[in-house]
């Protein structure tokens, strides 16, 4: 299978003064220590203070994970890159979505109501979240280098629809506690039969500086964290972006309404090494943004800059310890959907496959 590449060219934006509750942390920061200014001009003072190492030597990612087709009949799939391979597991269940890769081959998702850990090679999946813990729904997991999940939760099934919540999170087990692989290996119930862990995990934490924000302003819409779990990143109902330094307890707003021309924020991502790079879409879902936090930079990258045909583009996702490749799912006039990636230093995209079939459920 041939590899179709081409570059897009962005226009960039400034972004202005950050604005929010707290006092960053801003210290110097040595220039050796990261490779500042690849493609994107010179390191600048960052906004907010960053982790002094990564959390994780980056590579490039090597595994995709991903719900098709959307709605009731979504199953697993998983793109290899190496192999360019496309393998299905059933074992997921239906109905699924924000699928992610927590081993090898042990994916987690949800389906808006419970969350997930299905470990393939032992044909288990465990339940790491029942939605009754946080009064109805679970939804939108994502792990942290710890093991720590966080997710969103409501008792409101219309809010549960549109994935709006509040903010949680599971601390990993101890010392002492067996770990998630073990539990279900000596609890195996069968693919297909979910074997509850909840518990093992911890009970769910309200993390009360994020709620603060998302009652203010109808929900909390998205969230993801770093894998050092120093950076949480979160959009609101109402399109506001956000970080949560959970080192200092403090939340910051990213940008301001009148920054970006494209509509609110929506779906926001930070790259998982550096806690560098925060990546969202529009409200209008006509653009993906990208924000370097070590330039102050904002860079929109329109849709028609994906491909001059796209409906519709997923959700901007990191994957693996690649802090600078964004893959995108994107839905072409006609109902072809493409595997997309985007360097952000480069400012290259990378067709990786077609997925026309699996997206119409055939």
């Amino acid at each position: 299978m041939s590899v179709g590449r081409f570059v897009v060219v962005l226009a960039a934006a400034t972004l202005g003064m950050l604005f929010g509750c707290g006092n960053p942390s801003r210290g110097s920061h040595d220039m050796g220590s990261h490779p500042g200014g690849v493609g994107r001009g010179s390191v600048l003072p960052v906004p907010l203070g960053l982790p002094s190492s990564p959390s994780a030597s980056p590579a490039p990612f090597e595994r995709i994970p991903y719900a098709l087709p959307p709605g009731p009949e979504a199953m697993l799939w998983l793109y290899d890159r190496a192999s360019q391979d496309i393998l299905v597991y059933p074992g997921a269940g239906v109905g699924i979505e924000n699928v992610f890769e927590w081993n090898p081959n042990q994916f987690y998702y949800d389906d808006r109501r419970d969350i997930f850990l299905l470990d393939s090679p032992r044909e288990v999946r465990i339940t790491l979240v029942e939605g009754i813990e946080v009064g109805g729904f679970a939804f939108s997991p994502v792990f942290d280098g710890q093991n720590n999940l966080y997710f969103l939760g409501t008792g409101d099934p219309d809010l549960a629809d549109s994935a709006i919540g509040d903010a949680y999170v599971k601390h990993a087990p101890r010392n002492g506690t067996m770990p998630l692989t073990g539990i279900a290996t000596e609890s195996a119930t069968g693919v297909g039969q979910p074997f509850p862990v909840g518990p093992i995990l911890g009970k769910p934490i309200y993390l009360a500086r994020i709620n603060a924000v998302g009652r203010l302003h109808g929900g909390i819409s998205s969230l993801n964290v770093t894998g050092s779990g120093d950076w949480v990143v979160f959009t609101t109902a109402d399109g506001g972006l956000y970080i949560y330094d959970t080192r200092h307890v403090e939340v910051q707003a990213l940008i301001a309404e009148q920054e970006i021309s494209g509509g609110h924020a929506s779906s926001a991502n930070i790259d998982p090494v550096w806690g560098r790079f925060v990546v969202w879409q529009d409200s209008l879902r006509r653009s993906i943004f990208v924000l370097d936090r070590w330039t102050g930079q904002i860079d929109p990258v329109p849709f028609v800059a994906i491909a001059w045909n796209a409906e519709t583009v997923g959700a901007p996702n990191f994957y693996g310890s690649d802090p600078y490749d964004v893959v995108l799912l994107v839905t072409l006039s006609g109902g072809a959907v493409r595997l997309m990636s985007y360097n952000l230093l480069t400012e290259q995209l990378t067709n990786l496959t077609l997925l026309t079939a699996i997206a119409r459920g055939r």
